[in-house]
């Protein structure tokens, strides 16, 4: 073959010489790719095969089903590119992600873990938190809120309002906000006074403000999500509970006033 040739072998995939040889010799050259095929898919590390030998998705279910790996093709999210999963004889769950460019096959939960927080959004459609929370608030409704004995004379008078105010590094990015716990005893663990918030009567008298949960761990529901989503059904994030942070606690981002507040003795 010469060198023009080998070239176009070399950089055009589709060029196939066996049709420029007579035809007594292409069952031959046809036989020695299968070999080629057969070895490389001995020897060559699946990231190796696809680097060299997949040019399209056909190529690469062509090579998972002669593998005999089930492939599944995950394109449901909001804007981001599909990916590709399957299960090893090692029966861990891996993505095949970005197989034209340049192979990248990693461990399915890693592969979870290690998206930045801020394109968890391109994979997993967000909750209407300030929606589902009002949703599901009904009569007798309470929530407290922690505070010390110097704060309760301005809290009577102009109720709860905003501060920017966050229990450590993790949530620093809240900005001014009002903090309510599910239960007394855990706004009392930082505080020793505690304030019932009648959420039920907000919600009765048309007062709504908006609400939201602690970011770091929205952040883990939504990788939660998506591993369910890519079918990672023994994945488990607990989100960062440094800091005090809780996932019961929900944020109000108004001031809450002072007739929907009573000070537990």
């Amino acid at each position: 073959m010469n060198w023009y040739k080998r070239a176009q072998q070399q950089y055009f995939p589709f060029y196939n010489p066996a049709v420029d040889q007579p035809i007594e010799q292409r069952n031959a050259y046809e036989r020695l790719l299968q070999e080629d095929r057969a070895t490389a898919i001995q020897d060559l590390t699946i990231e190796e095969f696809i680097e060299d030998h997949v040019k399209s998705e056909d190529d690469l279910f062509q090579y998972f089903k002669e593998l005999g790996l089930p492939l599944d093709k995950i394109a449901d999210f909001p804007d981001a590119r599909p990916i590709y999963v399957f299960t090893g004889r090692d029966k861990i769950d891996y993505v095949v992600d970005e197989f034209l460019e340049s192979p990248d096959i990693v461990e399915a939960h890693e592969w979870v873990n290690r998206i930045d927080d801020m394109y968890l959004i391109n994979y997993v459609e967000e909750t209407d938190a300030n929606k589902e929370f009002w949703e599901e608030v009904g009569p007798g409704y309470t929530l407290y809120h922690g505070t010390t004995e110097e704060d309760l004379d301005s809290i009577r008078q102009n109720g709860i309002e905003p501060r920017n105010q966050t229990r450590g590094m993790s949530n620093r990015g809240t900005g001014s906000a009002v903090f309510l716990s599910s239960e007394p005893a855990k706004a009392q663990y930082y505080y020793n006074v505690v304030v019932e918030v009648n959420v039920g009567q907000m919600k009765a008298d048309n007062y709504m403000p908006q609400v939201g949960g602690e970011e770091p761990i929205e952040e883990s529901e939504m990788r939660s999500a998506l591993a369910w989503k890519i079918g990672l059904k023994d994945y488990y994030s607990e989100g960062d509970t440094s800091d005090g942070l809780d996932p019961e606690t929900v944020i109000f981002y108004n001031a809450i006033p002072p007739k929907y507040l009573r000070v537990l003795e």
